[in-house]
């Protein structure tokens, strides 16, 4: 993903004092909010797959 490649990136600049812990903190939190958004996103496949299923076993 892309924002785990920006939070690694200002890890590394953290480390070498290139980047304040503001910067880190705020790479890390998009970080974590694409990844909830991710599983989000997986869970309403999940639940939209299971009503299909539902849907199409009550047809047969």
């Amino acid at each position: 993903m892309l924002s785990e490649r920006i939070e690694n990136k200002n890890q590394i600049k953290y480390k070498e004092g290139l980047a304040t812990s503001f910067e880190l903190r705020q790479a890390q939190t998009q970080l974590y909010a694409t990844q909830q958004e991710f599983l989000q996103s997986m869970v309403e496949v999940i639940n939209k797959k299971t009503e299909l299923e539902i849907i199409l076993n009550t047809k047969a």
